[in-house]
């Protein structure tokens, strides 16, 4: 299959459409011409597919967006997390304080350790063995880590402003808050037994 040589641009048309214009094949499958490409239907129109789409996961008290209901032991491994993020934290405060030493500082760890690690490992140790570890209280749970949260906030609140000098009337809403949202999660769990 030879080709004829292609004729140079005109002017206003590129130089691809002047060659595809010009190149002329000795055979006669050359005089076919190529069907054209069928439109493309918009995104909005539904798609008639032999396969239907999966339905999509239930999302509700207890399920993260995977579907998969979360478990203890990926708590634990939270809150020794944010245990590690408060010790690099307060290990660092205590670095460039200038020698000032606050004990709610230096102890800023202990509470996502000692109230939120341990409990949950413990629970998950205990409800292992019979293989549910999953939540069925989402709502104790929320109360209760937004309690730990309070308490490692004023905690650290406390520790700041012991360092800074000027001790602050303010920080005891922390010591409340925390209290309260423990004890509501406490009455949360009970109720619902």
């Amino acid at each position: 299959m030879t080709l004829s040589t292609p004729k140079p641009a005109r002017r206003g048309l590129p130089a691809a459409a002047a060659v595809s214009e010009g190149a002329v094949a000795d055979t006669p499958e050359s005089s076919d011409t190529i069907p054209p490409v069928p439109p493309t239907p918009p995104p909005d129109a539904p798609t008639s597919s032999a396969t239907p789409t999966p339905p999509a996961p239930e999302t509700g008290a207890g399920t993260t967006r995977l579907g998969a209901a979360p478990t203890r032991w990926r708590t634990t491994r939270i809150w020794l997390g944010v245990a590690a993020g408060c010790g690099v934290f307060s290990f660092g405060y205590e670095q460039f304080s200038h020698g000032v030493i606050s004990w709610w500082m230096v102890f800023l760890f202990a509470w996502p350790l000692l109230l939120g690690a341990l409990p949950y490992a413990v629970i998950a140790l205990r409800l292992g063995k019979t293989g549910d570890t999953r939540y069925r209280y989402p709502w104790t749970r929320l109360l209760y880590a937004a309690g730990v949260a309070a308490l490692t906030l004023g905690s650290a609140s406390t520790g700041v402003f012991q360092i800074f000098g000027s001790p602050s009337d303010y920080t005891f809403i922390y010591w409340v808050a925390g209290s309260a949202l423990l004890l509501a999660a406490a009455v949360s769990r009970l109720l619902k037994k």
